[in-house]
């Protein structure tokens, strides 16, 4: 793939299409293209937000491919597209993993012998420009790589990044800067990591997950560590949760964070009297074996999982030179991401949340935050499942974490990439989950529901689209 690679000159592109252009990694990488006045096409099956806002910088779209093929005009535009893109002298189709080899567009492609590469390699490709920070780890990626990228550019280091997430101070799961860094999401999912060489890693967390691409844990380890030893030759720093432990690893400048164990990095928290919490981060004087505690600063309540976040985001920080003062006001000016312990409403009454955990790990994180937050209040949870290999993978450990809230709304599964599996369904998991107050509902049935149930504290979880009834539930709630 190396010497197809090389065929590629990515200042010389003319045009790129994308297969699955709204999906968040796909997304950032067409708006990179517009950003360097590559023409840009593609195909998804739905409008988005996402696709809207590409639209509206020059991209041209094209939905449902089944549909516009079989509507005169439609399909009449799309392949006067697809023909001209064709005859272009220097073109590229990126497509996401999760579209297979024989969807339609791939299919036409491939007759017309036009190169074609995944997304990961596409941003293997950009990312050989730059000095990489990797944000890899089965949880956090998202809102560690989004505070850090808020960090640096309030520190005035003018970075670029790609974002699994809309950040809300940047309006945008792509940011284009003018230094050389370039902050990245190091994503595990079919082994796309291994087309970055970072310089400076971070591993927020290794779990199980992604039976597709992993058959067993040991595999996904390997993939780790894989990751990291084809960065070793220009890689300064790794850096890792406490308890992430990768066997054979063996890499001088190792630093360690941890909310709670004693490690290189820490951050102690408390409640302040004004409503909110006091923060002092501590680092470890390794040559004395003594902690420091860095100027404590306060700022508004935050989920316990966050806080995680944010001291892994500062770790980095404070290995680029980035005071603490320049981290307070970061932390203190961060909007946050959209889908992610989002606030739909906030007030004395009434909690609209909606994150997008869906493993149970970040079930159990998410909870745990809640509890803390609104202490004995009762909790209703909106659920929809992502992927029937994951619930089915996990059904045991997705029972216990859905029985901890005090009521729960079960949704259908969210198929994304992958087909049924044969006699498995939503009841599997709804039958184990150990709480009375529970109902397994179809989406229609939803909106509906909350109007009759208004409960207080509302949280709507899932990685699907679930997402797409959050306005409504808002308006019902209100």
């Amino acid at each position: 793939m190396n010497s197809e690679r090389e065929k590629i000159e990515l200042n010389n592109l003319d045009s790129v299409y994308f297969i699955g252009i709204g999906g968040i990694g796909v997304s950032a990488l067409a708006f990179w293209c517009i950003q360097k006045k590559i023409k840009v096409f593609g195909y998804d099956r739905e409008k988005s937000n996402i696709t809207t806002k590409l639209e509206s910088q020059g991209a041209i779209i094209f939905y449902d491919y089944h549909k516009i093929s079989k509507t005169k005009k439609e399909g009449f535009k799309h392949n006067q597209v697809l023909n001209i893109f064709i005859k272009e002298a220097l073109n590229l189709v990126v497509y996401s993993s999760a579209i297979k080899i024989s969807h339609p567009l791939r299919k036409f492609f491939n007759s017309n012998k036009t190169f074609s590469i995944k997304r990961a390699e596409f941003l293997g490709m950009i990312s050989s420009q730059y000095d990489v920070i990797a944000i890899a780890g089965t949880h956090g990626k998202t809102t560690i790589s989004t505070i850090l990228t808020h960090i640096l550019k309030v520190s005035g280091i003018d970075c670029t990044a790609f974002l699994g997430g809309v950040s809300k101070n940047y309006d945008s799961n792509f940011i284009l800067g003018t230094s050389n860094i370039m902050v990245v999401e190091a994503d595990e999912y079919d082994k796309s990591f291994l087309h970055l060489q970072p310089k400076i890693i971070l591993i927020s967390a290794i779990d199980r997950d992604h039976s597709d691409t992993y058959p067993t844990f040991e595999d996904m380890q390997k993939a780790y560590l894989q990751f990291i030893l084809n960065s070793q030759s220009q890689l300064t720093h790794l850096i890792l949760k406490q308890n992430v432990l990768l066997k054979s690893l063996d890499f001088q400048n190792t630093l360690k964070y941890s909310l709670f164990s004693p490690s290189d990095y820490n951050l102690h928290f408390k409640n302040n009297k004004n409503g909110g919490l006091e923060l002092t981060f501590s680092e470890r004087c390794k040559s004395e074996n003594k902690f420091k505690n860095l100027p404590s600063f306060n700022t508004l309540q935050k989920p316990q999982h966050d806080l995680e976040n944010f001291l892994a985001a500062s770790t980095i920080a404070f290995q680029l030179g980035i005071k603490i003062e320049k981290i307070s006001k970061s932390i203190n000016s961060f909007l946050g991401i959209r889908r992610r312990f989002e606030y739909h409403i906030n007030t004395k009454n009434q909690i609209f949340i909606e994150d997008y955990a869906h493993h149970p790990k970040e079930l159990d994180a998410l909870i745990s935050s809640l509890r803390l937050m609104y202490d004995s209040k009762k909790i209703t949870m909106i659920f929809q499942p992502h992927l029937f290999s994951r619930t089915k993978d996990f059904l045991d450990e997705f029972a216990v974490s859905l029985s901890k809230v005090d009521t729960l709304i079960l949704l259908d599964i969210y198929p994304a990439r992958e087909s049924p599996i044969k006699d498995f369904d939503i009841e599997n998991l709804f039958q184990l989950i150990k709480l009375k107050d529970k109902k397994q509902i179809s989406n229609t049935e939803l909106v509906p529901l909350i109007s009759k149930l208004k409960p207080k504290i509302l949280v709507s979880v899932g990685a699907g689209d679930i997402t797409t009834f959050s306005e409504k539930l808002k308006d019902v709630l209100q």
